[in-house]
């Protein structure tokens, strides 16, 4: 069988990843900071309201306000099934009426006196099924829920406040589990019934999963586009001159305070033309959703960028680390290295987790410290750990840093990069570097230490593995390795067990079913 390897058995010696998917750098600026959305004014008027109590007192208010809107969703939902269309008698419909009145009172107290509407005359809202907005603040679903009956899509974990998830549950929202992907699944599930059955009002989505800075337009998601059903897109501008009202840091009563320290603020809708995806956009959800972001972004005038909600996590958790990842883009590690967007980030973690000085790279040491190789007196694992490092240092800077080891994991964890993994643990097991590796070495490796989660069988299984090889030959070519451990990928991931054995706290991280984009 011919073997497809992306360099000869003469350059493995060398520096194989080289050859390996390069991480683009992304050199613009993060949509995800906060720090773009301050100013010494902003601040200014911030302290100000405070001091006078202006700004507590509104924000005071909109509790209150809150507080009699969740006694009255408590009424209108009162004996219904939450799985259920409201049934819809004529009080119950005046409650809803009155839920809006008073999601437009908190949006006056909070400063948002008059909000313009402009609606194209291609528009259809009131047939619309599903309508999908750009997300830039807290305020965002305020506002158009006060304008319009609709089932906004929220996190799931907003069903269960106190307060809010009553009124959501009045508005009859779909929540979505976002960690997990039987959770987003039956979210998809769920949508689609909502926008094919009429009994319900028309799904809200912010198909961008989250804030950003109101410059850029991060990636879309492509739940609200998997039916196919046309789709009405709405556009909300803030046009505070001094003060940004963006939701960048997570923190939505900060944001609403932040509307309450400001004398008015400015802010109109827009209602573009209904959308009619063409037959090939219905087939693809992803080419559907890419349309409709760029209609969206051109007619506000900003720049498109690949950042998602995966960055958003990435950022919150550099973030927390003082690590900076502002030129990381999960999207495109995702889809080069073939990383599941969870393994990104878990690895970006994992990294952050032994870079003890906080300066974004390893040295060598550190990988020694990494690999508890202090504790052990075996030659072998240094060895190891010196082959990893010239391994994964494509440009021999004497510096591990994030890229190339999220690269290192994806060659020792992805099937599809099998052949690098084969490279790298030919080396590792190379411990004369000889260029070959002594079979008796190999044996007595196999004996001295034991694989994690292993039966007896197992261990028998690599020696059968083992003794593949020619019998009469006493070391091992890279060329025939290649050729008889190519498809015996659990013999790989179980040595590959052992040599990566600190990286994860589960110490059978290596039965994980590692999930590809």
């Amino acid at each position: 069988m011919t073997i497809r390897l992306p360099f000869t058995s003469r350059q493995f010696v060398s520096n194989p990843l080289t050859s390996f998917p390069v991480i683009p750098r992304y050199n613009g600026a993060n949509p995800f900071s906060d720090s773009q959305a301050r100013n010494f004014y902003d601040t200014f008027k911030t302290w100000s309201f405070t001091i006078t109590l202006l700004g507590p007192l509104r924000f005071l208010m909109m509790v209150i306000i809150l507080m009699f809107g969740t006694i009255l969703s408590v009424v209108v939902t009162f004996n219904q099934p939450v799985d259920k269309p409201l049934n819809k008698t004529y009080l119950r419909q005046k409650g809803i009426d009155l839920l809006r009145f008073m999601i437009r009172m908190l949006l006056f107290v909070g400063g948002f006196f008059y909000i313009p509407i402009n609606y194209d005359e291609l528009s259809d809202l009131k047939n619309a099924r599903c309508i999908v907005c750009n997300h830039f603040s807290a305020w965002d679903s305020i506002i158009l829920l006060s304008i319009m009956e609709c089932s906004p899509i929220v996190k799931a974990e907003l069903l269960q406040t106190p307060l809010l998830g009553h009124v959501l549950r009045a508005l009859q929202s779909v929540g979505v589990e976002r960690v997990s992907d039987n959770g987003k699944h039956q979210a998809l599930h769920n949508i689609e019934i909502r926008m094919k059955d009429t009994r319900y009002p028309p799904v809200l989505i912010f198909p961008q999963g989250t804030t950003c800075f109101h410059a850029f337009m991060t990636m879309w998601k492509t739940g609200a586009f998997t039916p196919g059903l046309p789709t009405q897109p709405i556009v909300i501008k803030y046009e505070n001159e001094y003060s940004s009202l963006d939701l960048t840091h997570g923190n939505t009563s900060n944001s609403m305070y932040k509307a309450c320290c400001q004398f008015i603020n400015y802010s109109h809708v827009d209602v573009l033309p209904m959308y009619y995806p063409t037959q090939e956009e219905i087939s693809n959800p992803t080419l559907y959703a890419k349309s409709l972001r760029e209609i969206v972004a051109d007619h506000l005038g900003i720049l498109l960028t690949d950042h998602s909600y995966e960055d958003y996590l990435l950022h919150c958790a550099a973030k927390n680390t003082k690590i900076n990842a502002d030129h990381l883009i999960t999207y495109k590690i995702s889809e080069i290295l073939g990383l599941h967007y969870t393994l990104v980030l878990k690895s970006f973690k994992i990294f952050c987790s032994y870079d003890k000085d906080k300066n974004g790279y390893y040295t060598c040491k550190n990988l020694y410290d990494f690999f508890c190789i202090e504790k052990t007196n075996d030659k072998r694992f240094k060895h190891m750990i010196n082959v990893i490092f010239r391994f994964a240092d494509t440009n021999q800077n004497g510096k591990l840093e994030v890229e190339e080891f999220m690269s290192l994991l994806a060659c020792m964890m992805c099937s599809k990069n099998v052949e690098y993994m084969i490279s790298l643990l030919f080396q590792c097991l190379d411990f004369d570097e000889s260029g070959t590796i002594n079979k008796n070495y190999l044996q007595q490796f196999i004996n001295d230490y034991k694989f994690y989660d292993l039966v007896e069988n197992e261990i028998q299984q690599m020696y059968d593995i083992l003794f593949l090889f020619d019998q009469n030959e006493t070391c091992i070519q890279f060329d025939y390795f290649c050729s008889k451990l190519y498809n015996h990928y659990q013999l790989l991931r179980a040595i590959s067990s052992y040599i990566f054995k600190n990286i994860f706290e589960t110490k059978d991280w290596y039965k994980f079913e590692f999930r590809f984009n």
